[in-house]
């Protein structure tokens, strides 16, 4: 095992902070980001003898991602937390608004399958093709997700950060937090 620990070990100070951050987008949480990363790694790790191309590994870390997150969001479906009546206000923590803007807040707000549809297609980049396979759904389904997801961050967003009349929206510079590989 020590062989793949001085082969995976620069992988992981690479990739390591990017994925935590391509797993916030994707969750809305910084703390259960750190924890799908964490099992990412996990994952990969257990894997890394079979690896052919080690610095070619972004797009299976990307789709070993959203299979972690969709596997978390079934386990945590059938062992649901007791709901209270009233929840006690929290109060934001410093950064945490500014390190996504106004998108990122947005884009938490989605229902789940609306969130990987936006940030499969727009963060990860892939066409619909691919993402319907990574979420194992039909093209048309994520279609009509992507569809809902932009009309519903439309109305989430201000007035001036998005263009009504091409219907599109426009990330600034500072908003697009997430990069590629």
């Amino acid at each position: 095992m020590a062989e793949v620990d001085v082969e995976f070990e620069p992988f992981f100070t690479e990739y390591r902070k990017w994925l935590v951050r391509q797993a916030q987008a994707l969750c809305g949480d910084r703390h259960e980001a750190e924890d799908l990363a964490q099992s990412v790694f996990l994952r990969m790790y257990c894997r890394w003898p079979t690896v052919d191309r080690p610095s070619e590994s972004c797009g299976y870390l990307k789709r070993v991602l959203n299979s972690v997150f969709v596997d978390a969001r079934r386990k945590a479906a059938v062992a649901r937390e007791v709901s209270v009546g009233e929840l006690p206000e929290r109060p934001a923590v410093a950064g945490e608004v500014e390190a996504g803007g106004a998108v990122l807040h947005s884009l938490s707000q989605l229902p789940p399958r609306q969130r990987q549809v936006i940030f499969l297609r727009f963060w990860a980049d892939l066409d619909v093709v691919e993402t319907s396979r990574v979420l194992g759904c039909t093209p048309g389904t994520v279609t009509s997700q992507t569809s809902r997801g932009l009309r519903r961050l439309r109305q989430l967003l201000d007035g001036g950060r998005h263009d009504t009349d091409a219907g599109v929206i426009q990330f600034t510079q500072s908003e697009r937090v997430f990069t590629t590989c």
